[in-house]
């Protein structure tokens, strides 16, 4: 039976297992049962998610999550490049795949494009597979698409593949179901520089008080890095080289390469404000930091300055999420931006800010931790009055409770009832037709069913010993009777 693992990316970019599942097969309606159930928990849609491009798992997600955009894994993409095609192009293999990095690389939609019908003619024997497999999602790899969404730096699906490979290596095949929980999980650490205290101790203060260390040590590799750059100011008209790019690789690694045209951004958004920027870099966008080269012109600039909403909540520590940082103050680096702009109050332009998820989802989570918190206090005091003989008191304490807020309910429910409201018409006539979660549809296999899968306790049985056929007796075998 496969195990489907579903992970998150928390806000200190550590991974989290929020679902998993073990089911029949692989099919659209065994993914569109689990999307369901997940959707129903959660409360909520993911802005992005990122798959090994399984047919089925995209039709699901498709169905289910219809404002989700859908990201391939460039592993499993370079993973399939020589399956298909190392064969049918020979020694021309290796320089397909520059080419394929090259136009997979590129900054824009055109150049996209232009690469892509080389590749298709210069590379006649690999066109079936590429026109098939790889060009109708486009969007799902191409880093042209990629760039303008937040992925929080994530390109593929390592974590699940890391985590299922510690699950192969704890469990074996006469493991119990219950044995999926016993395993753990492993996390890096990245330094900090000094630089961040020297240069921008504003920022960098307002930025210990909201942002998680993860990406507090982030921040602090930007600003020391923006010692490495130099900033002039640049006319609008400016025409730019566009075949600038990397041969192979995965760009998205480094952050210093340009990850777009500067044409292309003042094309699609304008900036009005002082705190809304976008660079060529794109972190801002797919990684929600604030840029090196942003710190930078922060030092020359005179009209460049920081708050914190620059930086999307969901890189914030839980006590700071419910604030209104809209009153945060303002960091100027230049002392003349600090004269003329002083006192003010800015939002940033939403389209230089992802977009993430945050109200429902943390309302969820704060719910289930005082659940977990009362529920764990309640078993304690449980215990101890069952130990010490007092649990009279506890059961009179709890029914005095019990009876108190229900009086407060009913209290509330006559006041709500006694009140005038409009009359609410309710329409039953569709509700046959609501969507209803049910179990997943079972396809029977042809041939012999598998015998592999995870064993109960209770169906683990003792191995059969050998029967005798000459003396009846168990142990060994006829060939080996000593009565014979």
């Amino acid at each position: 039976m496969p195990l489907l693992l579903f992970l998150a990316i928390d806000n200190n970019t550590k991974s989290r297992l929020v679902a998993q599942a073990l089911v029949y097969d692989k099919t659209v309606e065994s993914y569109k049962w689990i999307l369901e159930c997940m959707k129903n928990a959660t409360m909520t849609e993911p802005l992005v998610f990122i798959t090994d491009a399984d047919p089925a798992a995209d039709a699901a997600i498709g169905l289910t999550y219809i404002n989700t955009y859908q990201i391939y894994c460039i592993f499993h993409i370079s993973q399939n490049l020589p399956k298909n095609l190392r064969s049918k192009l020979g020694d021309q293999y290796e320089n397909f795949v520059r080419d394929f990095y090259l136009c997979r690389n590129s900054i824009c939609e055109k150049l996209f494009y232009e690469r892509w019908s080389s590749l298709i003619e210069k590379y006649s024997s690999a066109k079936d597979y590429l026109m098939r497999a790889l060009y109708p999602n486009r969007q799902a790899w191409a880093r042209a698409f990629t760039s303008k969404i937040f992925i929080a730096g994530i390109q593929a699906t390592s974590c699940v593949e890391s985590l299922n490979n510690i699950i192969k290596h704890e469990l074996k095949a006469n493991s119990i179901l219950c044995d999926l929980a016993d395993y753990r999980t492993l996390s890096t650490c990245m330094g900090i520089t000094s630089v961040d205290n020297d240069l921008f101790p504003q920022i960098d203060k307002i930025m210990f008080k909201y942002l998680t260390p993860h990406i507090l040590s982030a921040e602090h590799l930007e600003m020391a890095q923006c010692l490495y750059f130099t900033a002039n100011k640049i006319e609008s008209n400016l025409d730019e080289d566009s075949s600038i790019s990397l041969a192979d690789g995965f760009i998205e690694d480094l952050y210093d390469s340009k990850q777009i045209l500067l044409k292309l951004m003042i094309a699609e958004v304008v900036v009005v404000d002082l705190i809304s920027y976008l660079c060529l870099c794109m972190s801002n966008i797919s990684r929600g930091v604030v840029c090196r080269h942003y710190f930078w012109v922060m030092m020359i600039s005179t009209v460049a300055e920081f708050q914190i909403q620059m930086v999307p909540s969901r890189w914030y520590v839980d006590s700071q999420k419910d604030k209104d940082v809209v009153a945060e103050t303002c960091c100027f680096i230049n002392q003349e931006a600090m004269q003329n702009f002083s006192g003010k109050t800015l939002i940033p332009n939403p389209s230089t800010v992802p977009m993430t998820v945050t109200t429902v989802l943390r309302c969820a989570a704060k719910k289930k931790v005082k659940y977990g918190e009362v529920w764990g206090l309640a078993r304690q005091a449980a215990q101890f009055a069952v130990e010490h003989d007092s649990y009279d008191v506890m059961i009179a304490w709890l029914r005095k409770f019990i009876n108190q807020h229900k009086e407060i309910m009913s209290t509330s429910a006559e006041s709500v009832q006694n009140q005038d409201y409009p009359e609410i018409q309710v329409d039953n006539s569709n509700k046959e037709n609501e969507p209803e979660i049910e179990n997943p549809l079972v396809s029977r296999r042809k041939g012999r069913p598998e015998t592999k899968r995870y064993k109960s306790s209770t169906e683990k049985k003792p191995r059969a010993k050998y029967t005798c056929g000459t003396c009846g007796q168990s142990g060994h075998n006829s060939a080996r009777c000593s009565n014979r």
